[in-house]
């Protein structure tokens, strides 16, 4: 199965499964003020925890491709 995308940063056109999408931190953890970041919760690669109103976990979820032995991670 040929795969076909275009990178919305650099505009190279590319014919494999992009990598996997993830995200520094979750949007709950950019709308504090920076300064107030590091009193009021904490972020790392795998866990995000702010105050006693959210604490994410960073997942890993494997989609299956229809018609191809290929999984999208």
């Amino acid at each position: 199965m040929q795969y076909a995308w275009t990178c919305r940063c650099c505009g190279k056109r590319f014919s494999t499964l992009p990598e996997g999408i993830a995200y520094e931190a979750p949007d709950h953890w950019f709308a504090i003020p920076e300064a107030e970041r590091e009193s009021r919760g904490r972020c790392d690669s795998d866990v995000c925890h702010i105050e006693d109103s959210g604490f994410f976990v960073r997942g890993c979820l494997e989609i299956p491709i229809v018609g191809s032995a290929e999984i999208y991670v």
